[in-house]
């Protein structure tokens, strides 16, 4: 799993190892976010969309669900290329910066353990960003209507576990930042 020490190694934007160990020091210096705004609202909004996409499949034509069929298999070719494109890049950017960082011999002692850190960060994010390989999405292998049929099903499960998940959670959520509210006041 990318960390976010080795997230701007992913996506391209460390390239040297003066990037990475200036990006990696600051790990003592991190704080983290809580939002008390908006709670629920997030749901709300998703749920309105995905309604809003039952009331759009179900009122397909066989020919409409036969064209969203091939663009759907079309767009999930495209992905698995991309993600498989996507891998061998990120993986490159991670063996090559984690062989700068072995060949690195810190020139203070107070850097070692600098320079285990780095290399610990980067030895995970392979495993888990590389480890198992690109992500792929499976092609649908039955006909358009059948799988028309379990696109809707699924945005109706998406839909009543949405609604669930809002009602247990809000009052989850209100109670966590009201703890939090009690024990170092209202968030400045």
């Amino acid at each position: 799993m990318t960390t976010g020490y080795t997230a701007p190694i992913q996506d391209g934007r460390h390239t040297t190892l003066a990037e990475y160990a200036w990006h990696a020091a600051g790990a003592f210096f991190c704080e983290g976010q809580v939002s008390s705004g908006d709670e629920g609202k997030w749901e709300t909004d998703n749920a309105t969309v995905i309604t809003k996409e039952i009331e759009r499949l179900e009122a397909m034509t066989p020919l409409e669900i036969e064209k969203a069929f091939l663009v759907e298999r079309q767009a999930i070719e495209t992905f698995n290329r991309e993600a498989r494109e996507k891998h061998a890049l990120e993986l490159s950017r991670y063996e090559s910066m984690l062989a700068k960082v072995r060949s690195w011999k810190p020139s203070y002692d107070e850097h070692a353990g600098l320079r285990s850190f780095m290399e610990s960060q980067l030895v995970d994010s392979i495993k888990f960003d590389c480890g198992s390989g690109p992500y792929q999405r499976e092609l649908p292998t039955h006909a358009a209507g059948e799988w028309h049929e379990g696109v809707v099903a699924e945005r109706c499960r998406l839909l009543s576990f949405m609604i669930e998940s809002q009602r247990s959670g809000f009052a989850q959520r209100k109670a966590y930042i009201a703890a939090l509210e009690a024990e170092f006041g209202k968030r400045p």
